[in-house]
């Protein structure tokens, strides 16, 4: 069974149209349980609603940056999480993307 996160909640009914900050990315992270998301690893659906004209990358890589880390990648956190976005918000899904991107630093296991 997909779950379905509707961002819906931190818009205030369509008053906020900006989702930024990374304590608030944070925030939804926690208050829709993402870690244990990560760990089921079944389809979710993150719906944002068309009155949001922005998403901040510090808002998405707190909201999923663990994600991406735990996953292991950008493929991996779009095979769990499908963006059900409107057109306008691809381009900022993608550069959150890239900015979990480099601020993941893999575990490296030293050799020797």
């Amino acid at each position: 069974m997909t779950e379905i996160i509707d961002l819906e909640k931190f818009t205030s009914s369509g008053k906020i149209r900006n989702l930024s900050g990374r304590e608030r990315g944070k925030e939804a992270r926690k208050i829709f349980k993402l870690d244990r998301l990560d760990c089921k690893r079944t389809p979710v659906e993150i719906k944002i609603p068309d009155s949001v004209y922005a998403i901040s990358t510090s808002f998405f890589c707190g909201m999923f940056q663990e994600s991406y880390e735990t996953l292991g990648g950008s493929e991996k956190l779009r095979e769990v999480y499908k963006f059900v976005i409107p057109d306008k918000l691809q381009p900022q899904i993608m550069q959150g993307l890239e900015r979990c991107a480099s601020r993941f630093k893999p575990y490296m296991k030293s050799e020797g």
